[in-house]
Parts: C-alpha cells; sequence; structure tokens
C-alpha cells in the first residue's frame, strides 16, 4: 500500500471508532473528530516523538488539543496505540477500547474533553475552554527551551475558536519569543456549533493573518497525508533554522469527515446513533 492510502485506512479506523465512543456516551462531538482523523493519524502514528507506554516523558512532543470537544478522535488512536492512563499515585495501564467506550462516565478515566488529572497524562493541561490552547501551548515550549528540551508542542485549534481574542495574542507571544518548538495548526472545516464560520474566519483569511505575523503558513488539504506528514516535516525543518520563518499549518477539512449523513450544518455535539450510526460506519467504510 502506498503511504497515503496507509494512513487513510487508519483514518477510517479512527473515525469510525470516533463515532462509536461517542455513540456509546451518548453525547460528544464525532463529526470534528472525524475531520481530525487524517491529521490525528499523521501525527500521533508517523510524527510525534513519544512512547505510548510512558505518555508523561519530558522529553516526548506534545499535543495540545485547544478545542478539546474533538478528543474522542484521539481516544480512538490512544485505544489502538495502548496509550497507558491512570490517575497520579496509580500504576498506568493501557488505554483500551472497552475503557474508551466510558466516555464521559463519573468514574471513567475518559473524560468529555482533554484532562490530565482524570487520568490522561498524554496531556498537559485541561483543554476545551475555546482559544486558549496556543497559550498552553507558549508556556510549554518556553518550558522545555529553558530546560534545553528539543521537544515539539502541536496545537490544534478550530476555525470557529479562531474567532477569540487569546488565540492572536498568543500567535503575537510565540513570535516575540521566537517559540519555534510550537506549530500551530489550524482545523478549518467550516462549521462552528450553530452555523458556519465568518468569512474572519476562512482558511484564506486565516493564513493572511498568520503570514503577517511572520508565519511560513502551508494551507493544505487536511485530508492529504502526503501534504499534512510535508507540512509538519517543513515545521521540523525550521524549528532550529531561526533563517527561515516559523512555521503555521492552516487545513481545510470536512466537518463528519467520510459520512455524508453526518455533514453539513446541525450535527455539533450530536453523536449518532441506532440507525444513523450504522449508516455512518457504512459511509466510513466505503470510503477506502
Amino acid at each position: 500500500m502506498s503511504y497515503d492510502s496507509t494512513i487513510h485506512a487508519k483514518a477510517v479506523d479512527l473515525a469510525k471508532l470516533n463515532y462509536e465512543i461517542t455513540a456509546s456516551a451518548g453525547s460528544g462531538h464525532p463529526t470534528s473528530g472525524a475531520s481530525l482523523a487524517h491529521l490525528v493519524t499523521v501525527l500521533m502514528y508517523q510524527h510525534m516523538r513519544y512512547e505510548p507506554a510512558n505518555p508523561g516523558h519530558a522529553c516526548s512532543d506534545r499535543l495540545v488539543l485547544s478545542e478539546g470537544h474533538a478528543v474522542p478522535i484521539l481516544y480512538a488512536a490512544c485505544a489502538d496505540l495502548g496509550v497507558r492512563v491512570g490517575k497520579q499515585g496509580e500504576d498506568l495501564k493501557p488505554l483500551t477500547k472497552e475503557m474508551a467506550m466510558t466516555l464521559r462516565e463519573i468514574d471513567s478515566l475518559v473524560d468529555g474533553h482533554p484532562n490530565p488529572v482524570e487520568g490522561f497524562p498524554f496531556f498537559d493541561a485541561a483543554t476545551g475552554s475555546l482559544g486558549q490552547g496556543l497559550s498552553v501551548s507558549a508556556g510549554l515550549a518556553i518550558a522545555a527551551k529553558l530546560d534545553g528540551l528539543d521537544k515539539r508542542i502541536f496545537c490544534i485549534m478550530g476555525d470557529g475558536e479562531s474567532r477569540e481574542g487569546q488565540v492572536w495574542e498568543a500567535v503575537d507571544f510565540l513570535r516575540d519569543e521566537n517559540l519555534r518548538a510550537v506549530c500551530p495548526i489550524f482545523n478549518c472545516n467550516v462549521f462552528a456549533q450553530s452555523d458556519e464560520v465568518s468569512p474572519q474566519q476562512s482558511a484564506e483569511v486565516l493564513t493572511a493573518k498568520l503570514a503577517a505575523a511572520g508565519f511560513d503558513v502551508k494551507l493544505i488539504n487536511g485530508h492529504a497525508p502526503s501534504e499534512i506528514l510535508a507540512a509538519l516535516e517543513a515545521h521540523a525543518a525550521a524549528q532550529t533554522d531561526d533563517a527561515v520563518a516559523p512555521v503555521a499549518i492552516v487545513a481545510k477539512t470536512v466537518k463528519g469527515w467520510g459520512s455524508a449523513s453526518q455533514q453539513g450544518n446541525g450535527h455539533h455535539g450530536s453523536p449518532a446513533k441506532g440507525d444513523d450510526l450504522k449508516v455512518a460506519l457504512d459511509e466510513l467504510g466505503a470510503t477506502g
């Protein structure tokens, strides 16, 4: 199989599990997760440097999911990879698909948003209060710089989320402090909570804003594995080269990717259930 087809096959599997996890919970945001299927697959299976058995290792690359409601797609990947989970002071154990199905249960380690305190040390901070993830990433980058570590911090944000002013304060801060370890990734799936995003949050306008701030912006198809990998590799190359501009990524994606019945407005925060779930899974299976 080619690289693109291999990543695509895994992305389909993760998107399906993302729908099943949220269906089991009866809540969650599977369409947001599906829009990230290829980005998460390339990051977690190909590009990030980390150990599933030791997710909090000080030298590991970090992933900050600022649009925390999309976390079921990351839980799907973590369950497939056996990323270890457990509350502080407890022995860590590999996340299983059965454990992932306990999403949002009161005593579950699998919270509705990324939450290290609840037992998910793959994450460094609870996220999902929109607009804050890039600031968290900047803090992680400063800490790594002080510690002399060359880790990278990947921050995934939604296009609707980019309406928040704190995002652009963090962009300024990254440039002021030359925090090249941070890779801002904007997930432009067009739809926010209840409508399409404003033209000011379009992929093209976000690209222009980031370019004006001094970034080399990679505007890509967020469902094209080779384009994703090339953009991430460009970020890695620029991390240690002050002679070139730091890299940011703007990825055009489809909310509800792979399942036509789940696309468009009206599906945010609404897991597919019953016959709708079967249709969504069948549609995803047909993309292969």
